[in-house]
């Protein structure tokens, strides 16, 4: 899959240097020259990774993680700056970048960083779906004090106990699943 990068610099001859060494790596590279650009540009077609220089002639790179984390765009940013200073660094981080990478810039290096930096993200957001799932299947599925709900239950209760087959038939968004997985909990199979 190729993976989309906006690269945010005001620098003309650095946007052209990262643009053509990423394009070359095999990143689809959107480019931008400003914190306002960048945020067309994330609206437009969400990038998998942001690379933003820290220093803009509109903002800083601090403006865009506040635009990203008030509209909840979860993607990774690293913020390059010509600026080394470990305060900046600890409050890119606060501010949610994934990493605070001084230029000038080790092509290569920063290609690593941008595939691991992927890699973490992908892994962190099938750990949350997988962590919402897991949630959402061990709720109890009978919620409600109607009597047809007490019945659902101790129907369900007798037929998880028995070693037996089961077909549950019903209209479509009624639940078939969600009997299916509480059944197979409640049985000695589970």
């Amino acid at each position: 899959m190729e993976e989309r990068v906006l690269l945010v610099d005001d620098d003309p001859i650095v946007l052209d240097f990262l643009t053509e060494g990423l394009k070359m790596e095999g990143f689809n590279v959107t480019a931008a020259d400003s914190v306002s650009r960048a945020i067309l540009e994330v609206q437009k077609a969400q990038p998998s990774i942001i690379l933003s220089d820290y220093q803009l002639h509109d903002g800083t790179a601090f403006d865009l993680l506040a635009w990203l984390k008030i509209r909840d765009f979860r993607l990774p940013v690293i913020v390059l700056t010509g600026q080394v200073r470990i305060d900046l660094a600890v409050e890119a981080i606060k501010n949610g970048a994934e990493q605070f990478i001084p230029k000038p810039v080790d092509l290569s290096l920063l290609i690593t960083m941008l595939h691991r930096a992927l890699d973490n993200f992908r892994n962190l957001q099938k750990t949350v779906t997988n962590k919402l799932e897991r949630a959402r299947y061990e709720r109890d599925p009978f919620l409600g004090t109607s009597p047809a709900i007490r019945e659902l239950k101790n129907a369900a209760k007798r037929v998880a106990e028995a070693n037996s087959t089961v077909l549950i038939q019903g209209e479509t968004g009624t639940g078939k699943g969600v009997l299916a997985r509480a059944l197979h909990k409640m049985g000695s199979r589970s």
